[in-house]
């Protein structure tokens, strides 16, 4: 996912990504690769993560689903590699994550709108 440059600090997204990338590495035994296009260009996996549940406007705004972001240039690396994206639907408690649920998914079978740079998709979209 990210690296944080000298002085710079990683962003809470990118700190969720790497953590998620860390699980998966240890329990997948894949060769995370963060400054590549794909983050295990060996296996042709990437690996999506989503928050199961999240506030909407703040602590006190309604609750919703998480959603998974995709970027055209990797869903396209992916088809290419014939690879496919590892979800993973998690919870945040306290520093740490509590991991909910995961699937493995065929990039062919992941719905990306034509037309669109970036593409959100709801758990239930991939079987979560």
């Amino acid at each position: 996912m990210a690296t944080a440059s000298a002085g710079q600090q990683l962003t809470r997204r990118e700190r969720v990504g790497n953590k998620v990338e860390d699980w998966a590495s240890e329990r997948f035994s894949l060769d995370v690769d963060r400054h590549a296009l794909i983050d295990c260009p060996e296996e042709s996996i990437e690996i999506k993560a989503a928050q199961e549940w999240h506030r909407t406007w703040g602590s006190n705004g309604p609750r919703r689903r998480g959603r998974f972001s995709l970027e055209r240039e990797q869903h396209n690396a992916l088809l290419e590699a014939e690879g496919q994206y590892l979800f993973v639907l998690y919870a945040p408690f306290g520093d740490r994550l509590l991991i909910r649920d995961h699937c493995f998914v065929d990039a062919t079978d992941v719905p990306f709108r034509d037309g669109l740079s970036h593409d959100k998709l709801h758990p239930q979209e991939v079987g979560l």
